[in-house]
């Protein structure tokens, strides 16, 4: 068993930045030729000439794989170059956000343009030149497709909802071609990752370096991971090592998914001009180790995660709304009330008003008790004085009028 790829040849879609980058470069070092793929012809040709220097077998191929012809030239590139196929790394991904109650929002055709049609005609082009090249005296396997998917797939997060259903959409075609072309010894996998420093992630944190720390604490490694740990895992979809596996999608997330309840991106932060989130994702909490206290910022951070969008200065889950109206001023809450409630008891109030509405949605009170969080509440009861109960059941009320 081996995980060498040195010799064979492989074409990396989503080459010029981050994870698709990564994986390309890791191949080069393998031994592998590889054809790096990508919209942005300048990137890729800025890449490709520091490897072309160091004598790697190297090419790179610009182009829309969106198009059928783009596809088709892209194979006919690569056999010229290195006379044969045997690697596809589906790595070219957009994230776009998704307006759930926009009907002219046209982000989940696109996603599924981008994300899944480009990947499924690459990998069918690729299967049948594989099967051309294969010697009929020999058994060995013929090739290896690689689909690289995200933990969005599986987690809720509405403002991605067209890249959450091109992910799963992704996955799903993994599997049916893993089936379907199992019989001619081509083997089809899907990555699957989370909380690793992607382009898009890398994009992000240059605005919200906030976020850093809300990933850091669902994520039980404790860690960002480096695009490279990535390519590991490809590489090992990609070798001999692996030839008994097909079907698969392999997650690389650090645990993230396992208790993230997805209230940040999956796999990245929150997108630039939203932080929204719907109501069932509420569950910051549970991130949280015994008797951590949240520090003034951190509530900041969970404020955001809740659903607050301090650019349109509502929170849409404790205020009745129309969700496609304009917010009016009665709705509204502003900027400096936002830093207030971060700071103080109107954070703890906040948290109540929304195990108030799941209770009395039948979903019982998803709260975790920290001490912390206890002893906040009891200077929080004695600051409202005797208007503690008029507050508790106002906030009750709130709750159950506009689930």
């Amino acid at each position: 068993m081996s995980f060498s790829i040195a010799g064979k040849t492989a074409i990396v879609t989503g080459a010029a930045h981050g994870v698709g980058l990564a994986i390309a470069r890791a191949m080069v070092e393998a031994g592998a030729n590889v054809v790096f793929v990508d919209r942005d012809e300048a990137a890729l040709e800025r890449e490709t000439s520091v490897l072309r220097e160091a004598d790697g077998p190297v090419r790179h191929f610009a182009g829309d794989l969106r198009e059928r012809l783009t596809i088709t030239n892209l194979l006919s590139f690569t056999i010229d170059a290195f006379d044969r196929i045997d690697i596809v790394v589906n790595a070219a991904r957009q994230v776009r956000v998704t307006d759930p109650f926009d009907a002219e929002d046209d982000s989940v055709e696109r996603l599924l343009d981008q994300n899944l049609m480009s990947a499924l005609r690459l990998s069918q082009a690729a299967a049948k030149r594989m099967i051309k090249q294969a010697d009929p005296e020999s058994d060995a396997p013929l090739g290896s497709i690689i689909n690289l998917s995200s933990i969005a797939a599986r987690l809720t997060h509405p403002q991605l909802l067209g890249y959450s259903v091109s992910c799963a959409a992704l996955d799903q075609m993994t599997r049916s071609m893993a089936v379907a072309l199992a019989s001619k010894r081509i083997r089809v996998n899907a990555v699957a990752f989370g909380s690793v420093m992607s382009a898009s992630l890398k994009h992000s944190l240059s605005d919200h370096e906030e976020i850093r720390e809300a990933i850091l604490q669902c994520t039980p490694l404790g860690r960002i991971a480096s695009a490279s740990e990535v390519s590991d895992a490809v590489q090992y979809l990609a070798s001999d090592a692996s030839a008994f596996v097909t079907g698969q999608v392999i997650t690389v997330d650090g645990g993230r998914s396992l208790i993230d309840p997805s209230h940040v991106a999956a796999h990245s932060a929150p997108p630039r001009r939203s932080l929204r989130v719907a109501r069932h994702a509420l569950r910051p909490r549970r991130c949280l180790g015994p008797g951590q206290r949240l520090a003034p910022r951190q509530k900041l951070v969970e404020l955001h995660l809740l659903g607050f969008d301090v650019e349109r200065h509502r929170h849409p889950h404790l205020v009745g709304h129309d969700p496609v109206a304009e917010p009016t001023a009665d709705r509204a809450v502003c900027t400096a009330e936002v830093a207030e409630l971060a700071a103080g008891a109107q954070f703890l109030a906040l948290l109540d008003a929304i195990a108030a509405r799941d209770v009395a949605a039948g979903l019982g009170d998803q709260r975790v008790d920290h001490p912390a969080l206890a002893a906040d509440r009891g200077k929080a009861a004695l600051a409202r004085g005797g208007a503690g109960g008029e507050g508790e059941g106002q906030d009750e009320q709130q709750g159950g009028t506009h689930r």
